[in-house]
């Protein structure tokens, strides 16, 4: 009776082995299909890589350009600040001088004008103030108060102008 499990552990083995070619035959044929998706992916992953690469290039360029259009401004602005400092050197005319001092003059004079419209215009909206209060005191003694409401509410817008007008001033600084 031996020889009959000798045959099936044979049997066995013969079928182990037969498993076994099997395996390696499909791991390898899947490892060519894996390397030719492997080599697909690859060539796609080159090209978008490649793609990359140009438009890294392009922008390289692209600023190397505005470095060098950068530094000709910058060359032509010192060459205009050094013909500017080359000006300031030279001696200045007596009738370069005359109308230096006549300008001044006219700001100063213009300053004045300016101070005064001021007071003109502070002056001029106070007696308006005043006048619109008489009025609506003269509808109210009337009897029509509903023109003499009309008065006082112009007055009150009038005075909130003038407050905006005060506020823009001092924010813009005048």
């Amino acid at each position: 009776m031996k020889p009959g499990p000798d045959r099936s552990v044979a049997k066995m083995d013969v079928l182990k082995d037969i498993r076994g070619l099997l395996s390696a035959t499909q791991e390898r044929e899947d490892s060519a299909g894996a390397r030719l998706r492997d080599e697909g992916g690859l060539k796609a992953e080159t090209a978008r890589l490649e793609e990359q690469l140009g438009f890294y290039k392009e922008m390289v360029q692209r600023q190397q350009d505005e470095l060098h259009r950068l530094e000709s401004e910058n060359k032509e602005f010192a060459a205009k600040l050094n013909m500017l400092r080359s000006d300031e050197d030279k001696p200045v005319s007596p009738g370069a001088k005359e109308l230096g001092e006549e300008v001044a003059q006219l700001e100063a004079r213009k300053a004045e004008l300016s101070s005064a419209l001021s007071q003109i215009d502070g002056l001029l909206q106070l007696k308006v103030k005043e006048l619109l209060k008489r009025i609506a005191r003269l509808y109210q003694e009337a009897g029509q108060s509903e023109i003499a409401i009309e008065f006082r509410r112009a007055g009150d817008e009038l005075e909130n102008v003038e407050s905006y007008a005060y506020f823009l001033r001092a924010l813009l600084g005048q």
